[in-house]
């Protein structure tokens, strides 16, 4: 582990690593995906009820715009995004609006039934 960074990509950008564990249900846990410490990309690891769900992971160049489609108002979107439970299941309901700009979605709810 970097400071900033937990991986390096072979084309040398630089990710971020970090999880929101949260129980079924009501979340009581929230994430802020946080890109000033310099890092290109940001991936967010999705436990509910212990179990893995998703990955997402964010590009700086457009968690600006990742923040107007969820109808964000926090400060500091250019930069950072306030992830809530609705934000999440905006994202896994309407996918492929996210990834139109660059969010890559990793679903693993299928190894729940393994």
């Amino acid at each position: 582990m970097q400071k900033g960074y937990d991986l390096v990509k072979p084309n040398g950008r630089h990710i971020q690593v970090r999880y929101l564990a949260n129980p079924k249900g009501k979340w009581v846990n929230e994430h802020v995906v946080d890109f000033t410490s310099g890092c290109d990309e940001y991936a967010l690891v999705i436990f509910v009820a212990l179990q893995l769900q998703s990955a997402l992971v964010f590009q700086r160049e457009t968690i600006g715009e990742v923040c107007a489609l969820l109808g964000k108002r926090h400060p500091n979107q250019r930069i950072t995004l306030q992830f809530t439970q609705r934000n999440y299941e905006a994202i896994i309901k309407e996918p492929s609006r996210y990834q139109a700009l660059g969010v890559i979605i990793y679903q693993f709810s299928e190894l729940a039934a393994c």
